[in-house]
């Protein structure tokens, strides 16, 4: 049943058995009472809905801890959201690439921190550098195993209670504007804990998402993985192709979220399947982003197919409530990437033999380094 195959590690070996399910039907039900979504007209609708029948809350973001106060939730999200606007996507991706051409080793963990180092100062790093090395640890001991599935459910609940200890400690003595005493939860339980808990997965679900597909982008371009090239287009073409369609390509074949999780809430009928309260409801991104009767050769690496397409196209982000707030942001910091690297003379070796699919859909386990070093 697809309920057990999820808990395994590595689900790579599952997602295309499920996308070969999945093709030609909008959606099916499996044994375990899951609904599995793969019509990208359907998957829309159900996203996009504005009826409470589906929880709008990626599994992510939900708080591992008790959840903070409303007044601290907005307080903290604004302080976030508004930081990471203020930067400039071009610059940001800039001073990322700076640190890939620099790195020499894992794939993944290069590219993630190079993401922190891009936004240091929207996360608060920049200002506080307890909170830096807490954010560095979380991301090569918690985020890079989780994605890779090298770490048990245990250590990751652990490891993430840990650094939200550690994260909420810094932004509340950093930072004691955003939680003002006549406000009067400062004395809650676990209140610094719930704070970084907060913190860590607002600042992660954009950070992650960005180095993932980093990562596939440099995948894209200097590795001759098979799990990358397909299809007619030489590397050489790269070049004079605008670099927007390549980081989108690489968004539509290698989504960092390939499912997108909900709950459905109250019993409806999704396409051809009755959905009954409490069912998980699992929109399949990987197989959306392919169908074939949208995308021509649709497991082929081909970014000209994005002259004259819009990015709306694309369900990578979401749509509808519960959509990444920071789609815009990234796509324009992506393609700033592209348009960097792309003249760069880089290697991606790769180490491990399939993507890796648990959380996020990343690139197998590779290495980095300088072409002829």
């Amino acid at each position: 049943m697809i309920g057990s195959l999820l808990n395994k590690s590595n689900l790579w070996k599952d997602v295309v058995r499920i996308d070969k399910k999945s093709r030609g039907r909008p959606a099916y039900r499996t044994l375990s009472g899951e609904v599995f979504v793969s019509n990208p007209e359907l998957a829309r609708s159900v996203l996009a809905g504005t009826d409470e029948s589906l929880s709008r809350t990626p599994p992510f973001w939900r708080n591992g801890l008790a959840p903070l106060p409303g007044d601290a939730q907005k307080a903290l999200n604004k302080w976030v959201v508004q930081r990471l606007y203020a930067q400039d996507p071009v610059k940001s991706a800039e001073l990322a690439v700076e640190r890939v051409l620099a790195g020499d080793g894992d794939l993944h963990k290069i590219c993630v921190q190079s993401l922190v180092d891009a936004l240091k100062v929207p996360m608060g790093c920049g200002e506080d550098e307890r909170l830096e090395g807490v954010v560095r640890t979380f991301f090569d001991n918690v985020f890079v195993p989780t994605i890779l599935g090298t770490i048990t459910k245990r250590q990751n609940e652990t490891l993430f209670e840990t650094s939200s200890v550690a994260a909420g400690r810094c932004i509340a003595e950093s930072w004691p504007e955003l939680f003002p005493v006549n406000l009067g939860f400062e004395e809650e339980p676990d209140f610094q804990a719930r704070i970084g808990d907060l913190y860590l997965r607002r600042t992660a679900a954009f950070v992650a998402s960005t180095s993932i597909t980093l990562a596939w982008i440099l995948t894209a371009l200097f590795s001759d993985s098979p799990v990358a090239l397909r299809g007619p287009v030489q590397r050489r073409d790269l070049g004079e192709m605008d670099p927007q369609w390549i980081a989108l390509e690489c968004l539509r074949l290698w989504p960092p979220s390939w499912r997108l999780r909900r709950t459905v809430l109250s019993d409806q009928e999704i396409g051809p399947i009755s959905a009954l309260a409490g069912d998980e409801l699992h929109v399949f991104v990987y197989a959306v982003q392919r169908d074939p009767e949208v995308w021509t050769d649709p497991d082929e690496f081909a970014p000209a197919r994005w002259q004259g397409t819009s990015p709306r196209e694309l369900l990578a982000f979401g749509t509808g409530p519960g959509s990444c707030i920071g789609a815009r942001f990234a796509t324009e910091w992506l393609t700033a990437a592209v348009s960097v690297l792309r003249s760069e003379r880089l290697q991606v070796a790769r180490v491990g033999r399939h993507p890796h699919a648990t959380t996020s859909f990343s690139p197998p386990i590779s290495h980095l380094s300088r072409k002829g070093s």
